[in-house]
């Protein structure tokens, strides 16, 4: 395995990992009450706003890893930037799923468009980001949930957004971590 390859096997699996922590953490708060979902600055909600932004920048890590063809650099490079923007966003308003999730989702749709080998990563990320936003809004539109007494939202339609698209960025990591392999289990044997 080339060091290319190693740096985006290790963006790509301490990605996944950073996906899944920050909704369980947000999760874990919510359920144990001690904020509205992840947003005050107790452990839990720290840790799920760090491990959310590092999520984001671990993937466009991975990503920018992969070489897109000469005709699709320029798409390429609008994705990244876009993906940069989202996890600018993820930082500062982490609690704004339906904002850095939207990002996100156009970012992978450019990276799926302007690389083959990202294409099923890319997708089902962005799926998972788009399914996080829509959860969000059929679970907020049927009230699902006891609402916040502070902000007056419903925490199971955001920690349920939240999850979801976690979920998404999580398998889309996984998958990214894949690409490359069985070509070089090919290469080895020959």
């Amino acid at each position: 395995m080339s060091v290319a390859q190693r740096s985006r096997f290790e963006f790509a699996t301490a990605a996944a990992v950073a996906w899944v922590t920050f909704p369980a953490a947000w999760g874990l708060s919510t359920l144990l009450g001690d904020d509205g979902g992840g947003d005050s600055l107790s452990f839990l909600g720290v840790l799920g706003w760090v491990a959310l932004g590092s999520a984001g920048l671990l993937m466009l890590l991975a990503i920018r890893g992969f070489e897109p063809p000469p005709s699709r650099r320029g798409l390429f490079q609008i994705g990244s930037a876009i993906h940069a923007l989202g996890v600018v966003a993820a930082f500062i308003v982490f609690w704004a799923v339906p904002l850095w999730a939207a990002i996100y989702a156009i970012a992978m749709a450019l990276f799926a468009l302007s690389m083959r080998s990202v294409r099923s990563a890319a997708i089902v990320t962005a799926g998972g980001m788009v399914a996080g936003i829509v959860s969000l809004t059929v679970l907020t539109a049927l009230e699902v949930g006891t609402p916040d007494p502070q902000y007056g939202d419903y925490p199971i339609a955001w920690t349920t957004a939240y999850t979801v698209a976690a979920l998404g960025g999580a398998l889309g990591s996984i998958m990214l971590r894949r690409v490359g392999r069985p070509a070089e289990r090919l290469a080895a044997r020959i």
